[in-house]
């Protein structure tokens, strides 16, 4: 798979793994998303015609914080870090829907592809922050 990816992108692919959705998931060094991705997202979509899987493709970053805001990419909201738990505040009802998924899929699925990578135990989603 890694193979197939490097020869479509010419980037090198860090790791590559299938997630829980049956995404094939591969991680790109820090400054070779756009790259990996193509002009349009070509590249991508000539690997899901290949791979016949959706692939989805998240940039390193060495530091949790800025990994977790590359994995949850487009969804954007705030990170608190304690311990070994991380908590994620959305701004909105509707991106805190998209953080979690129908039960819980894309919470379960990003807190994998974050614990290959960082040792932390849970990723929680709290209620919608109010802005007075």
């Amino acid at each position: 798979m890694m193979s197939v990816f490097e020869k479509i992108t010419r980037t090198a692919a860090r790791d590559a793994f299938e997630d829980n959705a049956a995404t094939m998931t591969f991680i790109v060094n820090e400054g070779q998303l756009f790259k990996a991705l193509g002009k349009a997202a070509l590249n991508i979509r000539r690997l899901e015609k290949i791979l016949k899987k959706k692939v989805r493709v998240i940039e390193f970053a060495p530091e949790l914080e800025k990994f977790i805001i590359n994995a949850i990419h487009p969804n954007k909201c705030d990170i608190k870090i304690g311990g070994d738990i991380v908590t994620l505040l959305p701004n909105t009802l509707k991106m805190r829907g998209n953080l979690i998924g129908r039960a819980a899929s894309h919470l379960r699925n990003t807190e994998m592809i974050v614990q290959r990578y960082f040792p932390i135990k849970r990723i929680v989603v709290t209620n919608v922050q109010e802005k007075y």
